[in-house]
């Protein structure tokens, strides 16, 4: 699916389904940002496939114990998504 939509809210989109966002780049360069490929930092495919994602990815699997220390966890290394979500799975439960 394409959507057309002001940058903040495709940033938003993005983020919350997990979707990949494209653009021009005469815009990137409009902004200063230069990218250089990388083959080594270039990731194609599925990010399911990401090393770093850990095998337990549904938090219903942990305790309230474990799901309130990955919460602290999460802020202070400013995994604001993950806490985000860990946070719901808390409030779920309550």
């Amino acid at each position: 699916m394409e959507i057309d939509s002001r940058t903040s809210d495709a940033i938003a989109l993005a983020l919350r389904f997990g979707c990949p966002v494209y653009t021009y780049e005469s815009i990137m360069v409009a902004a200063g940002i230069l990218m250089e490929e990388d083959q080594e930092n270039t990731k194609q495919g599925d990010p399911a496939e990401d090393e770093s994602v850990p095998e337990k990815t549904s938090y219903s699997e942990y305790s309230l114990e474990e799901l309130n220390q990955m919460l602290q966890s999460a802020v202070e290394n400013e995994e604001y998504e993950k806490a985000v979500r860990i946070r719901d799975e808390i409030k779920k439960r309550k």
